[in-house]
């Protein structure tokens, strides 16, 4: 039993010291991911490895240098030799190939010092003819056999290991890419979502499955391509590039609201009827001058329009612009394309003042002048029918006052 107690002994030696490298190993990880320079992996495994062959050594040289060692002392020797070996291959992180060369030379140079270097040569002993059945010398031969028979067991291993290795490690990579391409698929729809439905809404969403709210006082625009339809033409390319030059104008108009001033109060609802854009101020926050930071964006909208005709070569379009202020309902309909809109009089009034309108001008009614009139100047129009309202009195918003 004094080979076991041996390799008992060696395994826990061993383990002690795979202890104090996981230690070892978990500092080295800190140093790599702070602000000082990392160590590279080729100093990273020598320090390692050294560190788990230290008693490996010591208690080798300890063994070769003693000389009152029986042959159960070579059962304790060879059994921290083969946990070294087993220790050494669980941790390179080399190819199997260059770990199998690795220990082969290991083997080859190990063999001839254990066959004839104290204390295993006083363990040698040749059978003879008075020596019966219990005879228990060692051979010669027996040690590097022994260490051949288990470089053979660890190539085994070491291609088991490194196979599934190989295996875990595509496995990662796949999952890894998989979870790539669902947060860029995640990201694409929280991207379409912020673009359909407004931040603020889509948190509410988030928290509690509905949105509607009620506002006092909100300023409800439109600004419609009324000539559209002059442009258009299906025999060009089936009516896909008249489409694409509408898409650049409503882009480039979508693009004002990226500014600070004008993404902080307004918010666009939707482009109805393929060439009409809407959008509305005061839903978010309700400070009493989104009316004028509306405005503006009303006369910024016409230099777009006067710098995108500019750039189009052969047709100029024209807008009408309405505005209106005053209550309005918001909210999110439908579960499966869900769509914000908002909806009350001051929206159908908004509309009215854009159909009625003259192009290239921007139509209100007396209660958005009273609004307005301390910083932009007025044009009286007139009265004009609106539907569902009669005769009612309009005016142009011509420019900002000095």
């Amino acid at each position: 039993m004094a080979w076991l107690a041996g390799f008992i002994s060696a395994v826990t030696l061993e383990c002690l010291i795979l202890v104090s490298l996981l230690i070892y190993l978990q500092k080295l990880r800190k140093m790599c991911n702070s602000s000082r320079p990392s160590i590279p992996w080729v100093s990273r495994n020598i320090i390692s490895a050294g560190l788990l062959l230290l008693p490996f050594v010591v208690i080798s040289l300890s063994f070769l240098v003693s000389s009152e060692l029986s042959c159960d002392h070579v059962d304790v020797l060879m059994s921290l030799y083969f946990v070294a070996f087993l220790h050494g291959i669980n941790f390179l992180q080399i190819l199997g190939l260059m770990k199998i060369v690795l220990l082969m030379f290991v083997v080859c140079c190990l063999s001839p010092v254990v066959c004839l270097t104290k204390p295993f040569t006083a363990c040698y002993s040749l059978p003879s003819l008075d020596e019966g059945p219990e005879y228990c010398g060692y051979q010669l031969w027996d040690i590097p056999v022994s260490l051949c028979l288990f470089l053979k067991l660890i190539c085994m291993v070491i291609r088991t290991f490194e196979l599934r290795m190989r295996l875990n490690f595509s496995s990662s990579i796949d999952a890894e890419q998989d979870q790539q391409l669902h947060r860029k698929l995640r990201d694409q729809a929280y991207w379409l979502l912020e673009n359909l439905i407004p931040s603020h809404v889509l948190t509410e969403l988030k928290k509690s499955g509905s949105y509607h709210r009620d506002h006092k006082n909100v300023a409800v625009c439109f600004a419609s391509v009324v000539n559209f339809q002059d442009f258009f033409d299906a025999k060009w390319k089936h009516g896909h590039e008249s489409i694409r030059i509408l898409n650049e104008l409503i882009s480039d108009i979508d693009e004002l609201l990226n500014i600070d001033k004008y993404s902080r109060h307004i918010e666009k609802i939707k482009t109805a009827l393929g060439c009409t854009y809407m959008a509305a101020s005061g839903l978010v926050h309700e400070d009493p001058d989104h009316i004028f930071v509306m405005m503006e964006f009303l006369f910024d909208i016409k230099k777009v329009l006067a710098q995108f005709n500019r750039n189009t070569m052969g047709f100029e379009f024209q807008m009408k612009y309405g505005c209106h202020v005053g209550p309005v309902a918001s909210g999110v309909i439908g579960q499966s394309a869900p769509m914000f809109d908002i909806w009350g009089d001051t929206v159908n009034i908004a509309s009215r003042m854009m159909t009625t309108g003259i192009v290239g001008k921007i139509q209100v009614l007396e209660e958005t002048v009273d609004a307005l009139e301390s910083r932009y100047s007025v044009e009286k129009r007139g009265k004009v029918y609106v539907k569902g309202k009669g005769e009612i009195e309009t005016f142009f918003v011509t420019n900002p006052k000095l």
